[in-house]
């Protein structure tokens, strides 16, 4: 060092910071200084970028879920917050590196996500709650893409970092400016991709939480044209009972209500009884009820109790029933019907009818007839379903058809059945039957026997001789395939004999019990 530079060193005082704020001249006319704030509380208070961004929201929110996306391994996005538990997603993050926590994607054909027709320019935004196992060095931000329906994605923005992430959960903040609005076409999709980094060495895990109260979401910018109305209800936006009374007036069951639970009123206000609409519908007239000077119609829906007349000036037409509890004429209607004994003509002369009492029913039966000495009260028709079996062996047949049908007057059953088997498998015994008969017959033996059987195949009357009638004869439900005559005496036809296709017919007439 010179001598010179020795003795201006020596002669220069030492000088100490008077303090650690910078105060900037201000000449702009207002001599009072403005502070950078994180939250502004004066008008002239400066503020940062983070917390301008923070104040701009997009007009359309995209809130995060864990339900499942029709894209393969992507998470959706709803319109609305689900109102379900909060749900948690973890994803290691590499050491050093960048890894993808979670894609999500708005629902394919959402009406409000379909209706835009332009991304805008301006703040995209989210919103979530995240943690990570490490204190230091993580954190997260979000890449925000249009997909087309062709499944092609087109980066629009990427956000700033997030704070360091704490280990325990914590909201945070993220923003991404775009500069330009981008066409939003018809099956554009929204998609968010968040990612985490890890400044450590070894790989951390990080964990995001959606649902529940997190409103962990996506705002954006778009526009969506006015005309838009969307999808939506009363009821989707409002859960309670008034959102689905306002929907309601659109299919008018509010109106409706309020008809069938009012009263109407004279002209001075006080209720007129003498028209009562009661909860159930049911409208009382306790006077006449009189329509206009040229009436078109009175239409009753439900039912109607009129308390002294009813005047018809045309037809009456009546659907149902007629209940009549007064007289007609001065005919007790209810206790002449009751009888049964006597119809009368419009002059008064009876007409004398067996004394019946026929009831029908959706099986056409009847309670019965008097014929003088015995009463007819059976009558009954239907199917049943014929089965032929052997008493011995196996004998399993192969049906192509195997119906029958019975008309039962009295004791009388007449029936007839067509019995087609295509094959019979197993090695039978004994004699033949056939089951299923719809009433029991009476008596035993061979009284009960039909002798109206045709057939081929196997021929029925194959089985006998020249001196022998094929026949059926039953006992119980169950009829036996025999040969009878004259000094030949009963002979049940063997089942060993139907090893091979046949088809009988049969139709005849027995007694029941």
């Amino acid at each position: 060092m010179s001598k010179e530079s020795r003795l201006i060193k020596s002669i220069t005082p030492k000088l100490t910071p008077i303090g650690s704020e910078l105060i900037l001249p201000n000449t702009s006319g207002d001599h009072v200084r403005s502070i950078k704030r994180d939250v502004p509380v004066n008008e002239i208070d400066l503020v940062n970028k983070e917390y301008v961004d923070s104040m701009i929201r997009g007009n359309v929110e995209l809130f995060l879920t864990e339900n499942a996306s029709d894209i393969g391994s992507y998470f959706d996005m709803e319109i609305d917050s689900t109102g379900n538990p909060e749900e948690d997603i973890t994803q290691s993050i590499t050491g050093q590196g960048t890894t993808l926590i979670a894609s999500f994607a708005s629902i394919l054909n959402e009406a409000e996500i379909e209706a835009i027709t332009d991304l805008e320019l301006g703040i995209y935004s989210m919103h979530l709650h995240a943690e990570a196992d490490f204190p230091n060095g993580m954190t997260i931000y979000f890449e925000f893409y249009r997909r087309t329906s062709g499944g092609v994605e087109t980066l629009i923005a990427t956000s700033h970092d997030s704070d360091t992430l704490p280990v325990v959960d914590s909201q945070h903040e993220l923003h991404s400016s775009v500069t330009s609005d981008l066409m939003f076409n018809t099956g554009d999709r929204i998609v968010v991709k968040v990612y985490g980094r890890n400044a450590n060495a070894p790989a951390k895990n990080i964990t995001i939480h959606v649902e529940g109260d997190t409103l962990s979401r996506v705002e954006f910018p778009a526009f969506i044209p006015p005309t838009f109305v969307g999808a939506h209800t009363i009821v989707s936006h409002d859960t309670s009972t008034t959102g689905a009374e306002l929907t309601s007036l659109a299919n008018n069951s509010m109106v409706d209500a309020l008809h069938r639970h009012s009263e109407l009123s004279a002209s001075d206000g006080t209720p007129d009884q003498s028209l009562v609409v009661a909860a159930d519908g049911h409208i009382t007239a306790v006077g006449k009820l009189h329509t206009d000077a040229t009436p078109i119609g009175l239409d009753v829906l439900r039912s109607a109790v009129i308390g002294i007349n009813l005047e018809v000036g045309q037809d009456l037409t009546v659907i149902r029933n007629i209940i009549v509890t007064g007289t007609v004429d001065g005919i007790d209607i209810a206790t002449d019907v009751a009888a049964n004994t006597t119809h009368r003509s419009s002059d008064g002369s009876d007409h004398t009818f067996l004394n019946q009492n026929v009831v029908t029913t959706a099986t056409p039966t009847f309670a019965g007839i008097n014929l003088g000495n015995e009463n007819l009260n059976d009558y009954d028709e239907g199917t049943w379903t014929p089965t032929v079996t052997s008493t011995g062996g196996t004998f399993t047949p192969t049906y192509t058809t195997n119906t029958g049908t019975y008309t039962k007057i009295g004791r009388l059953v007449f029936v007839e059945c067509d019995i087609n088997v295509s094959a019979v498998a197993g090695t039978p015994s004994g004699s033949l039957r056939l089951e299923g008969f719809p009433f029991a017959a009476v008596g035993g033996g061979f009284r009960q026997r039909i002798e109206g059987v045709y057939g081929s195949g196997v021929n029925p009357y194959s089985q006998v001789n020249n001196t022998q009638n094929f026949m059926l004869y039953i006992i119980g439900t169950v009829g036996r395939f025999a040969a009878y005559g004259t000094g030949a005496g009963l002979t049940n036809i063997p089942s060993t004999n139907y090893t091979s296709a046949f088809r009988y017919l049969l139709r005849g007439v027995y007694h029941a019990t």
